[in-house]
């Protein structure tokens, strides 16, 4: 018998094989997606517990110390008409 002919003497069958595979390609995927979605998860995890030690670490907070002043200079600046950066005198003296 021809795989052609086989086909359109058992549609039922067809079908039925069709449905298999869809279900299996299914499952495949969702296991995929599942998959991912724990590997994601470890990740995330894994660099959120890297902040939380280094806020809560003293080598953070002795680095934090005299840095204000360099924010404030980066969070205070203006800039001219060709679109360079001024930083005001009254920052640079302070």
């Amino acid at each position: 018998m021809i795989p052609e002919e086989f086909a359109r003497n058992n549609p039922s069958l067809m079908v039925s094989l069709v449905g298999l595979f869809a279900g299996l390609a299914t499952f495949l995927i969702w296991r995929i997606l599942c998959r991912m979605e724990k590997k994601i998860d470890e990740w995330s995890k894994g660099c959120t517990d890297c902040k939380k030690e280094l806020v809560k670490s003293k080598d953070f907070e002795d680095w934090k110390e005299g840095r204000e002043e360099l924010w404030k200079r980066a969070n205070h600046h203006l800039h001219d008409d060709k679109g360079n950066v001024v930083i005001p005198t009254t920052l640079i003296n302070s």
